[in-house]
């Protein structure tokens, strides 16, 4: 990432990511009143090596960095005006025909939580979504072990099919965020996991991508989805850790 001098921040990397984060950042900064970078450009190399993110520079200071600073009571604050932009968020109209699952653009997405050197999708429902999911198992030996095998079909079979699909960042964590002197949150980054996902996935991704130590998202600030949780932590420890 680079600052030039005129204000604006520059990321320089693999272009079809790049493209989906241009997408999602100027697709939620459009519809939203969030605090969210404008975008002024994006273009490839002339070999399409490398893609160029021209974005506005926010200020504020990074979460990750001044947590530890915090009271308790400007951390619930915090967490309470992040709850509020989730839920903006999640107040955006999906695109007809409802139900899919994909990019800010309706096309295929990235998503650390699943595979994170490749993009995938875009699927025509939440039941899709869930096969694609536990394909992703197949390709390892250990889930023809009979344990384990039954123990997938279970965890295939209890997946939700009928969640809400909502705009979802995809990676709300302490380092994405901005804040200024006064705990206000003036900046919320990188979007280059942001789409279409079911209702649960935001909540499953703070907690697999951000932790909850030192009380982040550690209690009752965004309720509900113990259930999904539970599955996508039996997931991981099947897997071993990691993305697919």
């Amino acid at each position: 990432v680079l600052l030039l001098p005129d204000g604006t921040v520059v990321k320089v990397g693999n272009p079809a990511f790049l493209q989906l984060e241009a997408e999602a950042t100027k697709y939620a900064r459009d519809h939203t009143q969030l605090p969210i970078p404008r975008v002024y450009d994006f273009f490839t190399s002339s070999d399409g090596h490398k893609g160029y993110l021209v974005m506005q520079h926010m200020p504020g200071d990074m979460l990750q960095r001044k947590w530890r600073f915090l009271s308790s009571e400007q951390r619930n604050s915090i967490m309470a005006q992040v709850r509020n932009m989730i839920e903006e968020l999640r107040a955006i109209p999906q695109p007809e025909p409802q139900g899919w699952i994909g990019s800010s653009s309706c096309g295929a997405f990235r998503d650390f939580h699943i595979r994170s050197d490749e993009t995938y999708g875009p699927f025509a429902n939440e039941a899709a979504f869930n096969t694609f999911r536990m394909g992703c198992f197949a390709k390892f030996s250990y889930s023809e072990e009979p344990t384990t095998k039954a123990r997938l079909a279970r965890i295939g079979r209890e997946m939700p099919v009928a969640s809400d699909i909502v705009f979802t960042h995809g990676d709300i964590t302490r380092r994405n965020l901005l804040v200024d002197d006064n705990a206000k949150v003036v900046g919320i980054i990188d979007w280059e996991q942001a789409g279409w996902r079911p209702a649960y996935w935001e909540k499953v991704k703070i907690h697999f991508g951000g932790g909850t130590g030192s009380g982040w998202f550690a209690g009752g600030e965004f309720e509900g989805y113990e259930d999904d949780i539970a599955r996508e932590v039996e997931l991981h420890l099947i897997h071993g850790g990691g993305s697919m």
